[in-house]
Parts: C-alpha cells; sequence; structure tokens
C-alpha cells in the first residue's frame, strides 16, 4: 500500500532497477567477451549478444510474464520493490524533482500526468485470461465508464413527448392514482401546454396528503441543465441533488419569480438514466 500511495516513486525505483541491472550486465558481458574471446570482433559480439538478451530476458518475457499473472508478479516483488525504494530514495527524490521541473518548464503546467492511460487499462483488461461471463460485465463496464464522456445528454434523456405527466391543476388524488397505476416515483408538471414542463412532484410528498389539495402546492424544481452539458458535469450534479432528476432545456435557462424556470424543457433526465449508461439496464418508471 506503501508503494500505491506514490505511484511516481514505484515507477522511478523499477526503472533505476531495470536500468542499473542493464547497464551492469552489458559491462560484465564486454569484460567477458574481450577477456575470453579477444579480436576485433569483441565489442561488436558483447554489442548484438546483450542487446537480444536485454531485449528478451529484460524487456519482452518478463513484461508478457506481469501482464498475464498481474496479481502473483504484484505480490511477490512488492518487497524487493520497498527495499530497493528504500535504498535509492536520494536518488529517486532527485531524479524526480528533476523530471518534475523539466516537465513543468516544457508544458508550462503543474497538471498531474496519469501514469497509466485508459488505453492501457482497457488493453489490460482485454488481454486477461479470465473469460467467465462475469469478467465479460466488467470489460463491458469499463468501456462503458470511458466512453461516458463522449455520450451526449440528448442520448440519454427522455424526451418530453415521452414523459408521463399531470396538468398544473390536478389534484393530489389524480397524481396518487397515477403513480399508483404506473409505478411512478415523481411526475413531470406542466402548466397549459405538456410541452411546458415547469416541476416535478414526488411520490413520497403526496403521502398522508389530502386529495383535494392542488399539485401546484407541492410541486418541486429540479435543476436544470442545457442540453451542451456533458453527461459527466450532469452525473456529478445529481449525485449532490436531493431531487436526482434534471431538466434538459435548449439554452441557458433563466429564472423567474416563484423559481418556476422559463427555458423550454426538452427533456428530463434523472440520475437512474446516468447511471444506466455505466452499468447496464436499470428498470425505471419510462421503460416498458
Amino acid at each position: 500500500l506503501s508503494l500505491l500511495r506514490r505511484p511516481e516513486q514505484l515507477f522511478s525505483a523499477t526503472l533505476m532497477g531495470s536500468d542499473i541491472f542493464i547497464i551492469a550486465a552489458c559491462a560484465l558481458a564486454e569484460w567477458l567477451v574481450v577477456r575470453y574471446l579477444p579480436g576485433a570482433w569483441s565489442t561488436v559480439l558483447s554489442t548484438v549478444v546483450m542487446t537480444l538478451a536485454v531485449l528478451v530476458l529484460a524487456q519482452i518475457l518478463p513484461k508478457s510474464f506481469a501482464l498475464r499473472r498481474s496479481g502473483f508478479v504484484a505480490l511477490n516483488s512488492a518487497y524487493p520493490l520497498r527495499i530497493i525504494s528504500s535504498l535509492f530514495t536520494p536518488l529517486i527524490w532527485l531524479s524526480e524533482t528533476i523530471s518534475r521541473r523539466i516537465i513543468r518548464w516544457l508544458w508550462r503546467s503543474d497538471k498531474a500526468i496519469p501514469y497509466i492511460s485508459r488505453k492501457e487499462i482497457r488493453m489490460m483488461i482485454s488481454s486477461s485470461a479470465d473469460s467467465s461471463r462475469l469478467h465479460h460485465q466488467i470489460r463491458l463496464m469499463v468501456d462503458h465508464i470511458f466512453d461516458f464522456s463522449e455520450v451526449k445528454l440528448e442520448e440519454i434523456m427522455v424526451r418530453v413527448d415521452e414523459l408521463v405527466s399531470l396538468p398544473l391543476e390536478a389534484t393530489v388524488g389524480e397524481a396518487v392514482e397515477l403513480i399508483t397505476e404506473r409505478g411512478f416515483t415523481r411526475l413531470p408538471i406542466y402548466r397549459r401546454d405538456k410541452d411546458n414542463i415547469i416541476g416535478v412532484v414526488i411520490a413520497d410528498d403526496l403521502l398522508d396528503v389530502s386529495g383535494e389539495r392542488r399539485l401546484l402546492e407541492l410541486i418541486r424544481i429540479p435543476q436544470v441543465v442545457v442540453k451542451a452539458t456533458s453527461s459527466q458535469e450532469v452525473l456529478q450534479l445529481l449525485r449532490r441533488d436531493l431531487l436526482r432528476v434534471a431538466f434538459v432545456v435548449e439554452d441557458e435557462p433563466e429564472r423567474r419569480g416563484g423559481g418556476i424556470h422559463s427555458g423550454k424543457v426538452i427533456g428530463m433526465v434523472t440520475l437512474e438514466d446516468l447511471i444506466e449508461e455505466i452499468v447496464g439496464d436499470i428498470w425505471d418508471e419510462y421503460d416498458f
């Protein structure tokens, strides 16, 4: 765990240990070849042999084995890496400091650079030998997570013409009847025209309320987002929102007195809709 908390130190220690081993091996090989096979071709021979040996034994084979047996390699190499990291702490600190300054100078930014890319994560999961159904679902979920930022809000939301809604003048009794019949947890409310959605009522708010009361007294105004807003931003917004629902409008919404928005709603999106893009189908009240 101490290694995982500082991935840059782990990365530096691994590279430093690998480089020291390669340099020492090359020096030893050249000394042996020069001593036991003297001649004009000794240096060339040692270079060719060690190049092939390093590529196969120090690069291709270890990395291929670690990719296929990542858990085994990680557990058995953690302690040696910790010792190496402790022994070379001054050199690691110096190399990290120099690298960080060079990167800051070249890119003019202090933004952290990830040590592993999305492409590499996908490659590691795809190359795993486990072909079980569970593993397939995990791979599918990882793909959905990475693709989520590219999914437009319009592709996720439920459009206005697909919403089951009630007029502002409807009573609590009518809402309860519709909720009971369709199994809704929230109902969009419109004024005059079904395209003019202005708020929602929540099923829990209708408990122990007189059936004769008007929905106007219980209406809630959810979050309003522009359709150009990224799905990731809306997900973060709804995670912190108690209603877990947002109206999607064409342009930047304005607010009128009483809190009811003036932007025309083109759709509604819920937290469940967004999560469904990642984990797969989740039944909700708009699935038939």
